[in-house]
């Protein structure tokens, strides 16, 4: 009787200890539950709503610099000179947040969960690809939605249907500069060096702009660089023909981009 009593008790000592380790799983899960989310949102969410703040805020300022003309487009006229400002920079910031990622102690948690390289590689080209692209469109929508509202521009400032169609023209070649922010970090996976080489590839581009500006190069060249192609779309010059050719050369860039991230993605040495 002794023994059996002896028996029961660790039966029953045993489950206490099973619902107890059950309970701790479940608290430790919810715990890092809870810590993902604050990193996702410290690497992903603070770098989107300061580049968000200051893109409006810009986009404020450049409401009262640009001239508004009954010809011009303000959106294609704030994506041609502000915008491009905006993109770079925030392609900069999306680059240190994306290589923020790719630490070996946000990958092991990644792994330790069961997450694939082909989703961290979508996780932060999505990222890399929406912090720039939303700062910038909400530089755009400041900018046109304030003359409007003060009442100082003319009637197409507030041509919704016309500012849509601009925006679309406008996706492409942002999406374009923006993976070349995507492909060096996951090339590079340093923070200092892709930063370094983002500048450098910007600095680069600005330079060709404004090589083939000075020179006023024509015929399919301009379109291969996405810079010059807003620009040109800003003047309202471009055919629509040459229009359709520049936005097809501008996903091509991306297709292309996207594709040499992930070839150095999954190749390297997870860290």
């Amino acid at each position: 009787m002794h023994h059996v009593g002896g028996e029961g008790r660790h039966k029953a000592y045993g489950m206490h200890i099973d619902g107890g380790g059950v309970r701790v799983w479940g608290s430790a899960m919810a715990e890092s539950e809870n810590m993902r989310i604050r990193i996702g949102f410290k690497l992903s969410g603070a770098p989107l709503l300061i580049c968000a703040a200051v893109s409006v805020f810009v986009g404020v300022i450049a409401a009262s610099r640009l001239p508004y003309a009954a010809d011009m487009s303000p959106v294609l006229d704030f994506m041609s000179s502000f915008g491009l400002v905006l993109l770079a920079s925030g392609v900069l910031v999306a680059t240190i947040a994306a290589s923020e990622r790719l630490t070996a102690r946000i990958i092991g948690a990644k792994i330790a969960v069961g997450a694939s390289r082909a989703r961290m590689f979508w996780e932060v080209s999505l990222g890399g690809l929406m912090l720039p692209i939303v700062s910038t469109m909400l530089g755009a929508i400041a900018c046109c939605v304030v003359p409007a509202v003060r009442g100082h521009a003319p009637s197409e400032a507030g041509d919704a249907v016309r500012s849509l169609c601009d925006f679309g023209l406008c996706i492409a070649p942002l999406v374009a500069l923006a993976s070349m922010g995507v492909a060096s970090t996951l090339a590079v996976q340093d923070t200092s060096k892709a930063s370094l080489l983002v500048v450098a590839e910007q600095l680069s581009l600005v330079a060709i702009m404004m090589a083939m500006v000075h020179d006023g190069a024509s015929g399919p060249l301009p379109k291969v660089h996405p810079m010059v192609f807003v620009r040109m779309l800003a003047k309202g010059t471009l055919p629509p023909v040459d229009v359709v050719v520049g936005e097809c050369i501008s996903m091509c860039w991306v297709v292309l981009l996207l594709g040499l991230g992930w070839m150095f993605f999954r190749r390297c040495e997870l860290r």
